[in-house]
Order: C-alpha cells, then sequence, then structure tokens
C-alpha cells in the first residue's frame, strides 16, 4: 500500500475453535473405532479368563469323578456316562463294565435319580451290573448201544455159521475201538470172542458185524471183524467198552449157570439158519431190560 513500505500483508491466524473443525472427519470416527475394539477386546479376555477357569473347574471334576469310577480291583474297569438333566427330569445312565481277564463286556441300562446340582447319578445294586449268563446246555446223552442179532448154527457141516450184530439206537456213527465181546457156556465157563481194533466204528444207521472165521463165514456175509470163537445151545453173550463196562447182553436157552443176561432169558435156542433178532419198530430197537421179550426168533 502507498505510505506503508516494507509491510507485507500477513493472512488472518486461525482461531482455536476452528483448529478442531479443520481436522479430518474420518480420524475421529477411526479414533472411536479403536476404543470401542479395544473395550472389546478388554472384555472379551475378561470373559475368557472367567470361562477358562469355570473349564478348569468342570474339567477337574470330570477328571476326579473319572478316576473315582474306575475300578481296579481283580482286572476290571467300570466308566460311568451320566446323561444331562436337562430337558427332561428324568433319564437313563449306561454303565459298561468289563472284566478283563475273561474279556466279556456288559452294558446295563438304569434309572437315574436327578440330584441338586442337576447332575445325573446312577446308583446300582452289584447284582444288576451284570447281565445273567446263559446257562450250558445239558451235556448229550450217551448214545445207547445194544446186540441186534446173533445166529449159532447153519445146519449140518455149517455149525460155525456164529454171527453177532450190534448197532447204535439213535443212528449215529459210534467209536467202539477196544471193545470186547466175551460169551458164557451153560456151565457158566467164561472167554473172549472177540477185542475190538482201535479203529473200529459202527456206522451211521448200520451195524457192525463179528464171525466165525470157519469154512470164510466172515468173507461170506462181510463181517467186520472175526474170530474162531463159537457159539452153542443155552449160552450168553455180553459186550463191554473199553474201560470194561456192561453195555449190553443176551442169553438164550436154558439151564445157564450165571449167564449174561438181562432178566429172563430168551427161553429158545435158535435153529438151523434162524436168528436170534431184537424187536424193531421205526427204526428203535426194543429196549426194555429182558430178553425173554426184547428178541424173536426169524
Amino acid at each position: 500500500m502507498e505510505g506503508f513500505e516494507g509491510y507485507e500483508e500477513q493472512p488472518p491466524e486461525p482461531q482455536p475453535a476452528l483448529v478442531a473443525a479443520a481436522q479430518p472427519p474420518n480420524r475421529r470416527i477411526m479414533f472411536i473405532i479403536f476404543f470401542a475394539a479395544l473395550g472389546l477386546a478388554v472384555f472379551g479376555a475378561v470373559e475368557k479368563l472367567g470361562l477358562l477357569a469355570h473349564m478348569r473347574s468342570k474339567l477337574g471334576f470330570l477328571t476326579k469323578t473319572f478316576e473315582q469310577s474306575i475300578g481296579m480291583n481283580s482286572g476290571e474297569s467300570q466308566i460311568e456316562i451320566s446323561l444331562n438333566a436337562s430337558p427332561k427330569p428324568s433319564g437313563t445312565a449306561l454303565i459298561v463294565k468289563q472284566n478283563a481277564p475273561e474279556a466279556a463286556a456288559h452294558f446295563v441300562a438304569a434309572e437315574s435319580s436327578l440330584s441338586s446340582t442337576g447332575k445325573k447319578k446312577t446308583s446300582l445294586p452289584a447284582s444288576e451290573t451284570q447281565i445273567p449268563a446263559v446257562p450250558a446246555a445239558p451235556p448229550a446223552a450217551p448214545v445207547r448201544v445194544v446186540i441186534v442179532a446173533l445166529g449159532i448154527t447153519g445146519g449140518v457141516g455149517k455149525t460155525d455159521n456164529d454171527f453177532i450184530k450190534i448197532a447204535a439206537q439213535n443212528g449215529e456213527t459210534v467209536l467202539i475201538g477196544g471193545w470186547k465181546l466175551r460169551k458164557r457156556t451153560q456151565s457158566g465157563a467164561e472167554s473172549s470172542v472177540k477185542v475190538f481194533p482201535q479203529n473200529a466204528a459202527i456206522p451211521a444207521n448200520g451195524m457192525f458185524v463179528w464171525a466165525n472165521s470157519g469154512n470164510a463165514f466172515d468173507q461170506t456175509i462181510g463181517a467186520n471183524v472175526s474170530s474162531s470163537a463159537a457159539l452153542t445151545d443155552n449160552s450168553s453173550v455180553a459186550l463191554f467198552n473199553a474201560s470194561g463196562t456192561l453195555v449190553d447182553a443176551v442169553a438164550w436157552g436154558s439151564g445157564q449157570s450165571s449167564p449174561y443176561g438181562e432178566a429172563a432169558a430168551f427161553p429158545q435156542n435158535p435153529g438151523v439158519a434162524q436168528v436170534l433178532m431184537r424187536v424193531s419198530s421205526g427204526g428203535t430197537f426194543r429196549d426194555t431190560g429182558n430178553n425173554a421179550g426184547d428178541f424173536v426168533l426169524r
């Protein structure tokens, strides 16, 4: 300006009130967001610390409960799994009980009662923690083996055509290795007829046959075993197992002195080519323990 040489006009100084207003608006928002996030982070940390303590408390309780639920006596372990009380007021608990030596697990579902803490607690009598064992099947009855037929003569020149047939009552295969046939004469003299070989067996639904070996009679009838023993009138025979136990016996004729046999002897002697045969019906042999009633001549 004229008259004021050396003076340079300066711009007016900004007012303090206008300084804040002149700040960029996004910086204020950033401050607000920062402090809000910081507050949330602090609050979250506090919440997490409280939850962690709660979890530690629960974990300690569960660990203690689990340790108390494990039975270490005699190799047994028991684990109890409790159901939460909500939403139903009653429920069930599953108990798994394992006996390591026997390698058996028993599962029992039992009603539980609700405690004041809201947790399910199961209390079971010892008698209810295992399913009763299924009783073992009774052993099968021993197979009844009987003498079913015999012959003592084939007539003139064939007096040694003697044979004895034995069979199993139920038609099963029966091993008879080491079993024995013995005889007694009318006077009571006793002797061996045959000791069966170890591989001897009565075939299923079949018979095992002994025959006299004279004149190759055993081969003629296809006997399983043979010997030179002979059967005579008014005699008796008996079958013993490998342990020496009497299995069956048959006596025929009369006047015997202490014969083998069951009750009364069959009163007649088999004639030429006749067979003293045990009565059978439907594949079952009659065995009443009385030779007089169990046999017929054919």
